[in-house]
C-alpha cells in the first residue's frame, strides 16, 4: 500500500489497524494534535504514513518500577534492599494533605456558636 494513498476513516480502522480503535479515535487524536488528517469537502482522510507516525508517538516505553529490588549489577548496593525513587511534588502534595486533614477544625463549641445550651429530659416508660 501507498503511504501517501488517502483513506477515510473507516477504511484505516478496518485496514491499518484491523479494527482495534474506531474512528472516533482517530478523530480524538486528531482533535489533540497527535494526528495528521486531511479534510476533503466534509470527509475526512488520512494516510498511512500518518497513522504510523501517530502510532509512534504512541508506543509506551517500558520504564523501571518506581519501587522494588535493586539490581546487583550496576550498583554497589546490597542484593535485596529496597529503593525508592524519589518524586517531590506527588510526595509533597500527598504530606499536604496529610498534613491538612490532621489539624483541627475550626471550633463549634456552644461559646463560639453563641447558642445556649439546653438540657432535654427524656422520660422512659
Amino acid at each position: 500500500m501507498d503511504e501517501q494513498q488517502l483513506l477515510t476513516l473507516p477504511e484505516a480502522c478496518t485496514s491499518l489497524l484491523r479494527g482495534l480503535v474506531k474512528p472516533a479515535t482517530l478523530r480524538a487524536a486528531a482533535s489533540r494534535g497527535e494526528l495528521t488528517l486531511e479534510r476533503l469537502g466534509r470527509r475526512d482522510f488520512v494516510t498511512p504514513a500518518a497513522i504510523n507516525e501517530w502510532r509512534s508517538r504512541c508506543r509506551v516505553s517500558r520504564s523501571r518500577p518506581d519501587s522494588g529490588f535493586a539490581r546487583r549489577e550496576a550498583s554497589d548496593t546490597p542484593h535485596g534492599s529496597s529503593s525508592m525513587t524519589l518524586s517531590s511534588s506527588p510526595l509533597d502534595a500527598a504530606r499536604a494533605i496529610v498534613k491538612a486533614l490532621k489539624e483541627n477544625s475550626l471550633r463549634t463549641s456552644h461559646a463560639s456558636t453563641g447558642r445556649k445550651a439546653r438540657a432535654i429530659r427524656i422520660a422512659f416508660r
